[in-house]
């Protein structure tokens, strides 16, 4: 059987086989090349790694220069950064209408993320006219498409009653799609949904394991509301020494409350628990995924 021939990588593909394996100069030095030759999409990745200085000196005032290049000859993905940064106003001067007409240009494009923070500015109302019923429209496409925050953002228009009936139970499934996709808030807004029987069956043990799973991820409230349930347990499933650890953090993360309960905490335990608990929080590091 004759050996399988692939066929050979574009210049961009191979520069960006560089990034992958780390070779972030050599790949950013071939992309700014290719993008210097009018490559449009090798100027939408040029902007990316120069807004996050990668292979090349930060510096988002060029970053902007090049998406604003890439995203007028039709590039969605430099569409949808150049959003990004004309929001939050960094490479120069914020402008949230045109920001959402980029915006809407890569969501139409099929951009997920695009989909998802359009449907946010709809909700809003900045840059562009309060619009509940297309920000849900958005928010099912992206969802069609697997994103957790779209499923998210589904979740909160239910539990809030934003353009669609008043319905915790919905909440509760969009937020569980969400929460299985991945999404920190999604999981802690399930597992308060779980604690409270909020459109769902009261489950303890279920609310504490979402709990967990936003608390390892760093969400500092999930950190409080798990330091509350470990100290509240029943018996033996209760843990002082973890519900110390996770105060602090909280604490740590912003929630003012979650330092009277770290103090109190510490207050119970004995000397060696208070230091096994310390020890503890030294070593914690918060989960990626």
């Amino acid at each position: 059987m004759p050996e399988q021939e692939f066929p050979p990588l574009s210049a961009l593909e191979a520069a960006m086989e560089d990034l992958a394996c780390g070779r972030e100069e050599t790949a950013a030095n071939a992309i700014e090349s290719l993008a210097r030759q009018g490559n449009v999409q090798a100027q939408a990745m040029l902007g990316y790694l120069l807004e996050r200085g990668q292979g090349l000196a930060r510096d988002e005032g060029v970053a902007r220069q090049w998406y604003e290049l890439s995203a007028a000859a039709g590039e969605p993905s430099a569409s949808y950064n150049l959003a990004v940064m004309l929001l939050e106003g960094r490479g120069g001067a914020a402008d949230f209408r045109r920001a959402a007409e980029l915006c809407h240009v890569a969501a139409e494009a099929g951009v997920v993320e695009a989909q998802v923070l359009l449907a946010r500015l709809l909700s809003l109302g900045r840059g562009v006219r309060p619009d509940a019923a297309a920000a849900r429209m958005w928010l099912e496409r992206a969802a069609q498409k697997g994103s957790a925050e779209a499923e998210l953002g589904l979740g909160i228009l239910h539990d809030k009653g934003y353009g669609v009936p008043r319905d915790a139970a919905a909440a509760v499934e969009h937020y569980r799609r969400a929460a299985e996709g991945g999404s920190v808030a999604a999981q802690f807004n399930l597992a308060l949904a779980l604690e409270l029987g909020r459109g769902v069956e009261r489950d303890a043990e279920q609310a504490r394991r979402w709990y967990h799973e936003a608390a390892e991820r760093g969400f500092p409230q999930a950190q409080h509301n798990l330091a509350v349930m470990l100290l509240e347990a029943p018996g033996a499933e209760r843990d002082s020494e973890r519900a110390y650890v996770y105060a602090s953090l909280a604490a740590n993360g912003g929630i003012e409350h979650a330092t009277r309960l770290r103090d109190r905490i510490a207050r119970e335990l004995r000397l060696g628990e208070l230091a096994r608990a310390r020890g503890s929080l030294e070593q914690w590091k918060p989960r990626s995924s």
